[in-house]
C-alpha cells in the first residue's frame, strides 16, 4: 500500500519540476526505444528458430578451393556427396534462373529456383495446395511442373483456388502447377516465386561449380562427424579427379550461420552492445539529475532533522501529503514532535527571543517558526478527529 500512496506524490513532484521531468523522460526513452529496436531485429535475426522443421539439424555443405574460399558445387561432386556420405538423413541442392512468365494480359520477370525433388522433404515442409515434388519429377519428360510460393500464388494469380492444375507459360514453354506452398518467410520473401524440379547430368564438368547444396543431419550425426566424413570424401574425389579437384574440400556449416553470416551477427552484437552502453549512460545521466535535486534540498532536510522528523525518505516530503497519506515514520504525534522541537530550539535561543517584539533576526525567525507549529498542532488534531468521525471508507 505504501507504494500505491507514493504514485499521486511522485506524480505531483514531476509536475512541479517539467524541466527535470522532460530531461529523464527523454532520456531513457531514447536509451530504451534503441535498445528496444534492435533486440526486436536481434530475435528475429538470431534468435527465432528458422520455419523448418527441427531447424537445428538443416546445413549448408560448400566445396572450398585452393584459396580458403567456399564455393558452390559441381554436379558430378554433389552426385558423389549424395551417393557416399551417411551423416545426412536428406541431401538436397538448388540453382535458380531468371525466366518470363506469361499469364493474363502481360509478361512478367520471375524467378524460378530449380531444386532436386527431395528439396522440400530436407526442409520439412509439405504443400498447402496440390502436392510437392516427388522422385519422378526429377527426371526427363517431367520436369515441367511447378510449385508456387504462398506470395506468388496472390501476388501473380490472385489467390485463385483452381490454380492447381493449370498450365502457365515460362520462357515459351508450358509448365504445370502441381502445388501451392504454405506461407514461410524465408521462401515469401522474394528472392524466387516459382519451384521446378532439377534433372542432374552426370557428364557435367566437374569445373563448373554451379549448385547449392543443403542437408539434414541423420540421427545421431553431428556437424563435427559430418564435418570429418565429407573431409574423407573430398579427399577420395581429389584423388581421382586430380585435374578438376586437387586442393579442394568441403565445408559443412549451420543453415542459420549461412543465412546470417558473420558479418551481420557480428555487427548485431557490437551495435546491441554499444546500445546497452547508451542505456547504462543514460541512467547514470538521470540517476545524476536526481542526486543534483536531492543535494539542492539538503538544507531543508538538516531543518527538518533538526525539528525532530525522521531522516526517513518520507519524511521529507511530510508536509506535501494529503491527510491520511503521510509516510508512516512521523507518525500521528508528528505535529507534536515538531511543535516539541520548535519549542526546545525557542528556550536555547536564550531570554532575547521570549517576546517578538524584542527578537532580532535568527530568534524573530524561532518565535515565528514556534507559532506556525502550534498553529498546524491545531489544524492536524481538528483533520484527526475529523477523519475519526468519517470512519473507514
Amino acid at each position: 500500500m505504501a507504494l500505491f500512496s507514493d504514485i499521486p506524490f511522485a506524480l505531483r513532484m514531476l509536475r512541479k519540476t517539467p524541466g527535470f521531468t522532460a530531461a529523464a523522460v527523454v532520456t531513457l526513452a531514447l536509451a530504451i526505444g534503441a535498445n528496444t529496436a534492435l533486440f526486436t531485429v536481434i530475435d528475429a535475426v538470431l534468435l527465432t528458430p528458422l520455419p523448418y522443421a527441427q531447424p537445428e539439424r538443416l546445413v549448408a555443405v560448400w566445396e572450398h578451393g585452393p584459396t580458403g574460399f567456399r564455393n558452390s558445387v559441381s554436379v558430378p561432386t554433389f552426385l558423389d556427396w549424395r551417393a557416399g556420405a551417411k551423416s545426412f538423413a536428406e541431401l538436397a541442392a538448388s540453382t535458380s534462373s531468371d525466366m518470363t512468365l506469361l499469364h493474363g494480359d502481360r509478361p512478367q520477370d520471375v524467378t524460378v529456383a530449380q531444386v532436386t525433388p527431395n528439396y522440400f522433404n530436407m526442409l520439412g515442409l509439405g504443400a498447402a495446395l496440390g502436392r510437392a515434388f516427388v522422385a519422378e519429377d526429377g527426371t526427363h519428360g517431367r520436369e515441367h511442373s511447378v510449385l508456387l510460393t504462398s506470395a506468388a500464388w496472390r501476388a501473380l494469380f490472385g489467390g485463385e483456388q483452381g490454380i492447381v492444375g493449370q498450365s502457365v507459360s515460362l520462357n515459351g514453354s508450358l509448365y504445370t502447377v502441381i502445388g501451392v506452398l504454405p506461407p514461410n518467410p524465408l521462401l515469401d520473401d522474394g528472392q524466387q516465386q516459382m519451384f521446378s524440379p532439377l534433372v542432374l547430368q552426370e557428364g557435367e564438368s566437374r569445373k563448373t561449380h554451379s549448385l547449392l547444396v543443403y542437408g539434414r543431419l541423420a540421427p545421431g550425426a553431428t556437424l563435427a562427424s559430418a564435418q570429418a566424413e565429407m573431409d574423407v570424401i573430398a579427399s577420395g574425389i581429389a584423388s581421382r579427379y586430380p585435374d578438376s579437384n586437387r586442393g579442394w574440400g568441403v565445408q559443412v556449416d549451420r543453415l542459420r550461420d549461412t543465412l546470417v553470416g558473420s558479418t551481420l551477427r557480428n555487427s548485431l552484437l557490437l551495435l546491441f552492445g554499444a546500445v546497452g552502453f547508451i542505456l547504462l549512460v543514460g541512467s547514470a545521466n538521470v540517476a545524476n539529475l536526481m542526486l543534483v535535486r536531492a543535494t539542492a534540498r539538503q538544507k531543508e532536510f538538516s531543518i527538518r532533522a533538526a525539528l525532530g522528523a525522521s531522516s526517513a525518505p518520507g519524511a521529507a516530503v511530510y508536509d506535501r501529503e494529503p491527510a491520511g497519506r503521510r509516510p508512516r515514520s512521523l507518525g500521528r504525534d508528528g505535529p507534536r514532535r515538531v511543535a516539541a522541537g520548535a519549542d526546545h530550539l525557542h528556550l536555547a535561543a536564550g531570554p532575547a527571543a521570549r517576546r517578538y517584539d524584542r527578537a532580532h533576526g535568527p530568534a524573530r525567525a524561532l518565535v515565528r517558526l514556534r507559532a506556525w507549529c502550534r498553529d498546524g498542532c491545531a489544524i492536524w488534531d481538528r483533520s484527526c478527529i475529523a477523519e475519526r468521525a468519517r470512519g473507514p471508507e
